[in-house]
């Protein structure tokens, strides 16, 4: 009977049924915490730069595959429009910094909208490429996360600082575990980075909930040349549907 527990076969078998129960287990908790939209809350994410620590909130509010995302922390605060596979309007504020970006995914037109103080700063890009537009990397990715067979997806992102677009790759890394809020669970691994010849330049590893595609943990800079960033979930509570008021 020894022998038979420690056949590799067994060993197998028990570690998968583990990663299950690990995974059900951090699900049962969502559940609990969340409406009936998976995707809908409120989540709490705690942020490490250096020396320096804050917290971001993010609100989510999903509706028919739309995602109406609120985020504000003591840095910045930016809302975002996601549809699909595209996000269709991004807002940043920071300061006296206000940047826009409106994407039209019918006529591939995307706008960006740069002011600061008396500037203004225009720019319109036509993106050639049958390729969708994310700027929301957090909640952008969830179809290629939860549904999607591939290992790789292109997409175009824009950098704020600049207007310039490029094109990213996600590619995924395969699961691990992480302990989120005290519970261990199972975290499919991304990272993304430029695409072709400027991969070398810019690379960021993110962890998502494979069934639901919720961020979990957040490694590397927003931006090539900025800050390296740590984040993770700390905190999720329900949210309300409807407009408040």
């Amino acid at each position: 009977m020894q022998g038979r527990w420690h056949d590799p076969g067994n060993v197998i078998y028990w570690e998968a049924m583990r990663n299950r129960l690990m995974h059900a287990a951090f699900l049962l908790l969502t559940c609990a915490l969340l409406p009936a939209h998976p995707l809908s809350g409120l989540y709490t994410y705690h942020t490490t730069a250096g020396d320096r620590s804050w917290e971001v909130r993010y609100r989510v509010v999903e509706d028919g595959g739309r995602l109406d995302i609120e985020v504000e922390s003591t840095e910045s605060r930016w809302e975002a429009v996601h549809a699909g596979t595209s996000t269709l309007l991004w807002r940043y504020e920071a300061g006296d910094l206000r940047i826009t970006t409106q994407w039209d995914p019918k006529r591939r037109v995307l706008h960006y909208l740069r002011e600061q103080d008396t500037e203004r700063e225009e720019k319109t890009h036509t993106l050639k490429k049958d390729l969708p537009f994310i700027q929301v990397f957090e909640f952008g990715l969830i179809p290629f996360i939860t549904a999607s067979s591939q290992e790789r997806f292109t997409f175009y992102a824009l950098r704020p600082a600049t207007g310039e677009v490029y094109e990213m790759e996600a590619r995924k890394q395969g699961e691990e575990t992480l302990t989120v809020m005290g519970k261990e669970v199972r975290a499919l691994k991304v990272t993304i980075r430029l695409a072709g010849l400027l991969s070398a330049f810019w690379k960021s590893t993110y962890w998502f909930d494979p069934a639901t595609g919720v961020m979990l943990r957040f490694e590397g800079t927003l931006s090539a040349g900025g800050p390296f960033l740590t984040r993770h979930l700390t905190g999720m509570a329900p949210v309300s549907l409807t407009p408040e008021g």
